[in-house]
């Protein structure tokens, strides 16, 4: 009997063990999962005030090489970008794999909403965001705002009304020298 109340309160400990490892792991997950959350929160907080700096620290080197393409369109049409608008960000559905996570959000900015999935690898005990070249917009819709090809076609035509003039201006120059060129040589040529 007492062999039996000793194996008893064995297994009664064994149980105790797992169901607080197993309530431990749960909780770093979820921490895990928390802190995901936080470092999207502050990614795309840092993307809308343009804070490209704090924003490199969320996501990989290659996805930094994509924010230096933003940040260079920020600077070349930043007279354009002046329409500021409200932008939030809402995390739909998430997949959090031991490496690797897609994070399905909602973007709000202003009064237009997209939808969008971001992937995250876990690299050096730290979460990173991955966006590769091909989703730039992404970026650009919060840092112009949802505005950047409105702007690439405001800055368009302000360039192309410059080119029109000059070729313009050249042509009609030169046809009026051409003419008179041509009447001195015909008048020569009479005597």
């Amino acid at each position: 009997m007492k062999k039996l109340s000793t194996l008893s309160s064995a297994l009664l400990t064994i149980l105790v063990l797992l169901t607080f490892s197993l309530v431990g792991c749960k909780s770093a997950e979820e921490a895990s999962k928390e802190k995901l959350d936080e470092r999207t929160t502050a990614f795309f907080t840092a993307l809308e005030k343009q804070d490209f700096e704090t924003a490199k620290t969320y996501v990989t080197p290659e996805t930094q090489k994509v924010l230096d393409v933003v940040i260079k369109d920020t600077q070349k049409y930043q007279e354009l970008n002046t329409e500021k608008k409200e932008v939030k960000v809402e995390i739909i559905d998430r997949t959090v794999l031991e490496t690797s996570a897609d994070y399905k959000i909602k973007i709000f900015v202003g009064e237009d909403v997209r939808e969008e999935t971001i992937h995250y690898v876990y690299q050096n005990n730290v979460w990173y965001a991955e966006i590769p070249q091909e989703q730039i917009t992404i970026i650009r819709y919060i840092t112009f705002y949802n505005s950047y090809d409105a702007i690439l076609i405001l800055f368009n035509k302000k360039r192309n009304i410059h080119i029109i003039d000059v070729k313009y201006t050249h042509k009609k120059t030169h046809k009026k020298s051409h003419k008179k060129s041509h009447k001195k040589s015909k008048k020569k040529h009479k005597h």
